[in-house]
């Protein structure tokens, strides 16, 4: 049984071709391009699980009255999703999130990760500003913030 580590986990990085910056023993930060904007990425191993998440996914100053509405729509979201999920952080912020066992996980399973969390990042993000532009919520012009 093989066990994921620091080593293996920066190798795999290295692999696919991302620049990273260690945080700490578990924690690292990276980060990509995106259909529309820039994507930060934090993965933090565990024993058992190594944990991706586009933090923050969307940064926003909410009005509290339209949280219902949102909150419903990002449960559906949630609920149409496949392996990801949206939480909401304790800044507010939404966040998307994916977690893997590390036991066994090969190089094949990790690059499969990063590109379904991609493609959810892309076709979330889109949802999300509709229907933040429906409800008339007031967002910033400019989310290009950096990885």
């Amino acid at each position: 049984m093989s066990r994921m580590t620091p080593q293996v986990l920066e190798s795999y990085l290295a692999d696919y071709g991302w620049a990273f910056r260690k945080v700490s023993e578990t924690n690292w930060v990276t980060g990509w391009q995106g259909g529309d904007r820039s994507y930060p990425l934090v993965l933090t191993l565990s024993d058992t699980w190594l944990s991706f998440e586009v933090k923050p996914f969307l940064k926003l100053s909410l009005d509290w009255d339209i949280w219902p509405e949102l909150s419903l729509f990002l449960l559906e979201l949630n609920h149409s999703s496949h392996m990801v999920k949206l939480v909401v952080d304790e800044s507010g912020d939404i966040c998307l999130h994916l977690e893997m066992f590390t036991n066994e996980l090969i190089f094949s399973n990790f690059a499969d990760s990063l590109g379904l969390i991609g493609y959810y990042c892309d076709q979330m993000y889109d949802q999300i500003l509709n229907q933040l532009d429906r409800i008339g919520c007031q967002t910033p012009q400019d989310f290009k913030y950096l990885t």
